[in-house]
């Protein structure tokens, strides 16, 4: 049982939720059919087609050069007040379970490749890993 708990820790310090929903079902006793190989590898290669329709990698979207310094942001912003209307209380665990609720179903995939039905599912665990993650932020 402690060798699952760390395998479902490491995957989400990793941000890799698959640890987490094995050991759900493993929990659970749920009976769900185990993919093929060849559906596993259908799903991939759809994966990487849907990937290269995207025209920018996800590398070269997030690997960019900084920013260059402005000295006129920087003067508005020794001038900015503080707003009282703005919102900076962390999201409630509630709030989180409600907004992954809301999302539509049939969308597509993440770049983790896990389907949104999939954290529909098991919506207490991921909704307490996303909760937690947010208040780090």
């Amino acid at each position: 049982m402690n060798k699952l708990a760390d395998e479902v820790d490491e995957g989400l310090r990793s941000n890799h939720i698959r640890p987490a929903f094995r050991a759900i079902r493993m929990l659970t006793g749920s009976k769900a059919t185990p993919l093929s190989p060849q559906s596993t590898e259908l799903m991939e290669l759809h994966a990487a087609h849907r990937r290269s329709l995207c025209g920018v990698g996800r590398n070269t979207a997030l690997n960019h050069p900084p920013g260059t310094p402005s000295t006129a942001v920087d003067a508005e912003a020794t001038q900015a007040s503080f707003d009282p209307k703005t919102y900076t209380d962390e999201p409630t665990l509630a709030e989180v379970t409600r907004a992954i609720l809301k999302l539509k179903n049939g969308r597509a995939t993440g770049p983790d490749g896990n389907p949104l039905e999939l954290l529909k599912c098991a919506i207490n665990p991921v909704s307490r890993a996303l909760h937690s993650l947010f208040i780090q932020v």
